[in-house]
């Protein structure tokens, strides 16, 4: 939000030759949702794999100009380019960036294993997925308070909005201009916007309901806190 770049599974960034080499160091006992431990070859594995399949998102560019990956130590990389630029580690932020193992990555693509709070835990194709918390995590005591996160697809801005209001979801994306000067007009929903493409998002007040508590429990549509208080 205050547009200052942070490390994840780079603690350290270092500009060599005027910026035209980069030295990463990677965070100490990362692991992969499989339970491998995070090191350099497979930060290089992945690089490499980007830059040849030029899939970062659709920008070719965007690490096409890395002349030489390779790793200094198991929790160092360097990455020389073909001119100097001073952005690089910006581009490395982009989420289509994803580091994967280097032993079986093709596999580990498929399974969604990657190192994040989330390890995904079924995906249907155009339907839904759902992801379950890490435990152990190292971003685990500041974010991440669901321990299961359940994305569905629906085929209409209206429908998103009626899966809203009937709570059978808690949060919606895009749910276009009217409604969300109705929700601006509700105490009963939050809003907010991204800044940079103008995309909304509506979120039902998560635990600050009126209707659910210990007074009336049953008032809730959603048929899981139903059954529990039942």
């Amino acid at each position: 939000p205050d547009k200052m770049l942070r490390g994840e599974l780079a603690d350290s960034w270092e500009p060599m030759d005027k910026g035209q080499s980069w030295v990463f160091g990677l965070r100490r006992g990362v692991r992969f949702h499989d339970g491998r431990i995070l090191s350099a070859n497979d930060v290089v594995a992945s690089l490499q794999r980007h830059q040849q399949m030029g899939d970062l998102g659709g920008h070719r560019h965007g690490l096409s100009h890395m002349d030489r990956i390779r790793a200094v130590d198991p929790l160092r990389v360097r990455v020389d380019l073909a001119f100097p630029d001073p952005d690089f580690p910006l581009r490395l932020a982009d989420p289509h960036a994803i580091i994967h193992p280097k032993e079986g990555w093709k596999e580990a693509l498929v399974r969604g294993i990657g190192t994040g709070l989330y390890r995904l835990e079924r995906f249907e194709a155009g339907t839904r997925f759902s992801a379950l918390r890490v435990e152990d995590h190292w971003k685990g005591e500041s974010v991440g308070w669901f321990d299961r996160v359940t994305a569905k697809v629906f085929g209409s801005q209206a429908d998103r909005i009626a899966a809203l209001l009937a709570n059978d979801v808690d949060v919606i994306d895009s749910p276009g201009t009217k409604a969300i000067s109705f929700f601006a007009r509700s105490a009963k929903f939050s809003q907010f916007a991204a800044q940079s493409d103008g995309a909304g998002a509506a979120i039902d007040r998560l635990g600050h309901r009126s209707d659910v508590g210990d007074r009336h429990p049953f008032d809730d549509a959603r048929i899981a806190q139903r059954w529990w208080f039942a």
